[in-house]
């Protein structure tokens, strides 16, 4: 292993657009069909909308009443505010041939993987995969949360990442 700086990845990968929602629901809609059409296409959004929040804060196997009020609202003002940001000017989508996630056994940096236990199940197979192929991957499993594991948990999730700054 060399000696660059360690990587650390919180959560993992993406297999869903957390700005899909607002956009294809209300940002990118035209006014047409009238008044009604407007404000059922406002509706959807906001039902998009909440579906991120409880997706990546309460998880599938919790109610928003199990979640602390708090950390939930900071959760979906900061997905507000990723819903409602555009691409910058000239931004282009660019495909990494070969993808990414054939190489990464190339990798040669401390790679730290965090997830959740209560987080997608899509999203615990990717930290998986993560883990198994990056060589020398640490993976840390945080109980009783979801996909926020560093703003349900900050204090386990802090320790979990200076122990493995100090030893990498």
């Amino acid at each position: 292993m060399n000696s660059a700086q360690p990587g650390i990845s919180q959560t993992v990968g993406s297999n869903f657009d957390c700005r899909c929602g607002l956009l294809d629901g209300a940002a990118q809609w035209r006014p047409a069909g009238g008044r009604h059409a407007v404000e059922e296409r406002r509706r959807d959004g906001r039902r998009r909308f909440g579906r991120a929040v409880r997706l990546f804060h309460d998880g599938p196997y919790r109610t928003a009443a199990q979640v602390d009020p708090s950390v939930r609202e900071r959760v979906r003002e900061m997905q507000l505010r990723a819903f409602s940001m555009s691409e910058p000017d000239g931004a282009e989508v660019l495909k990494l041939s070969p993808p990414a996630i054939g190489r990464l056994a190339e990798l040669r940096v401390p790679t730290l993987i965090v997830a959740g236990d209560l987080d997608l199940p899509e999203k615990l197979a990717v930290a998986e995969r993560l883990a198994a192929e990056i060589p020398d991957a640490k993976k840390q499993i945080i109980s009783d949360v979801a996909h926020m594991v560093n703003m349900e948990k900050p204090a386990e999730f802090n320790r979990i990442v200076l122990d493995f700054l100090r030893a990498a």
